[in-house]
């Protein structure tokens, strides 16, 4: 089989339909491969009575799952993820640049036909609770830097707003060590 042309899913994501009952005649499974654009989410919905296998090609995104979305999990790429039958999830991409690409199975050859929307479940803290998330991967270097340069980078920052906010012009010049306050940040908190 060639991939078929991406369809929006039910989900109100892009979804390349691959193997299933309509495609391949396929009578016990479906694999699909998923499409997040950047920034992209899909709608709340379940899976009845059926499960749902996740693999991460590129990419990661956030998915919150639940009664009402209330947990979440980071799956990235090289990651699995399991969502069994009749659990509310929805899906956001972490990066507002880049597409995150997903492969999909689930024990429906019907694919769409028992997908769920479940707005009911969805209160909108997700989306601020995600946009959270982004702050703090792009603070933890999503430009691959790491942790420790950025740590540094930060302490360095504040100096120079210490200093600028506070010299008075007669002491223009004095020296802030920046060691005690890394050894705070770096120290476990209680």
């Amino acid at each position: 089989m060639r991939p078929p042309t991406a369809e929006r899913g039910r989900q109100e994501v892009p979804v390349q339909f691959g193997v299933s009952e309509a495609t391949a005649g396929a009578a016990g499974l479906s694999l699909n491969v998923t499409a997040f654009p950047p920034g992209g989410s899909s709608a709340a919905h379940l899976h009845r009575s059926f499960e749902t296998a996740i693999y991460a090609v590129r990419g990661a995104v956030e998915l919150f799952y639940g009664e009402r979305l209330e947990r979440s999990v980071v799956v990235e790429q090289g990651d699995f993820c399991f969502v069994p039958p009749g659990v509310a999830h929805r899906a956001f991409n972490l990066s507002e640049h880049e597409p995150a690409l997903f492969v999909t199975a689930r024990n429906d050859p019907t694919e769409q036909e028992n997908v769920v929307l479940t707005p009911e479940a969805d209160d909108g803290s997700a989306n601020e609770r995600v946009a959270g998330t982004r702050r703090r991967r792009a603070l933890e270097g999503a430009a691959g830097e790491p942790e420790a340069a950025v740590l540094d980078r930060a302490v360095d920052d504040l100096t120079r707003r210490f200093r600028a906010a506070l010299d008075p012009p007669g002491h223009a010049g004095v020296d802030v060590d920046a060691e005690p306050l890394r050894a705070a940040l770096e120290e476990p908190l209680p």
